[in-house]
């Protein structure tokens, strides 16, 4: 059953990309079993829910995180599920050189190859936050951000309670 709603969720999520502007927020990362992994999240604006909605849009077992590897995956992935680039508006990623590189970063290819239009929208500012306080803090301070889990699991939580204060009050978060 929940194969099936999966199914169902995840395919009225591309129909609904299929036809108008998104932006995905993507991420590589190693899960428990050692396999790399890149996520992917889209946010579109739902016409039935008259907001902008945050929802997983799929995540992709990769060979190597280099941006070549992660670029092959996510047309991959979009061609597999007819998704126009076209439609893409912006990409959220690290700031590593990986994905951001001004030469050979994933959104520098994906820009050059698939889709002209990208905005540039410098990188997850949680990322920008966790390295600034990482530089600012003293080595004795260090404990407060030694372990960029937490980190993240504690700023991606508060993103979530920002992102539904805003909901309750009709506040568009770009």
């Amino acid at each position: 059953m929940v194969q099936g709603l999966g199914h169902t969720f995840s395919e009225r999520t591309f129909q609904r990309i299929r036809s108008s502007p998104f932006s995905i927020n993507l991420d590589e990362s190693t899960s428990n079993s050692n396999k790399k992994v890149l996520s992917i999240l889209v946010s579109y604006f739902n016409q039935e829910l008259n907001r902008v909605v945050v929802e997983h849009l799929g995540s992709i077992e990769v060979i190597k995180g280099t941006a070549y590897h992660l670029e092959t995956a996510l047309v991959t992935f979009f061609k597999d599920h007819q998704i126009p680039f076209s439609n893409m508006v912006s990409m959220m990623l690290d700031s590593c050189n990986v994905m951001r590189g001004s030469k050979s970063g994933l959104e520098t290819r994906i820009r050059d190859k698939h889709c002209q239009t990208l905005l540039d929208i410098d990188g997850d500012s949680c990322h920008h936050i966790h390295n600034a306080a990482k530089s600012l803090l003293p080595p004795s301070a260090t404990t407060l951000s030694s372990s960029s889990q937490t980190f993240t699991q504690t700023t991606c939580g508060l993103q979530t309670r920002y992102c539904g204060y805003a909901s309750t009050g009709n506040i568009l978060i770009a």
